[in-house]
């Protein structure tokens, strides 16, 4: 699973770009995020940023979206550990397991840095935020 979060040109969706696109290939940070950072914009925009599904962010959105990412940075800056383990599924053949996978502080920390640049394009440049999920 992954999804690719990229900021548009000329309102459509470009070839992937590493200065304004950034991907949540390892799905822990996804899930770690959830909670907080996901729910958080759900329930202000009424948008969904999903691992399987399309979501666009755009003027008002986006302003919302970059207060969301600063405040979650700012709780990250507060965190002492460097890593921690996320739940991320439950495997159920051939035994029933809980699987957690390992989300590094400073990555997750990069992750949004990266995101919160390419929201500030996207208003500066009166463009939109494209979440693709697989």
């Amino acid at each position: 699973m992954s999804l690719g979060i990229v900021l548009t040109e000329k309102g459509k969706v470009p070839i992937w770009n590493d200065e304004t696109s950034v991907s949540f290939h390892e799905e822990q940070y996804y899930w770690y995020l959830y909670p907080t950072l996901i729910k958080q914009i759900q329930n202000q925009t009424g948008k969904v940023i999903d691992l399987y599904d399309d979501a666009e962010f755009e003027g008002g959105s986006l302003l919302i979206l970059e207060k969301i990412v600063i405040n979650q940075l700012i709780i990250l800056e507060q965190i002492k550990e460097k890593s921690w383990e996320v739940h991320v599924g439950t495997q159920t053949y051939p035994e029933k397991k809980q699987i957690f996978e390992t989300v590094k502080r400073t990555t997750t920390i990069e992750l949004l840095e990266k995101l919160l640049h390419i929201v500030r394009l996207a208003i500066k440049q009166n463009e939109k935020i494209i979440c693709l999920g697989d």
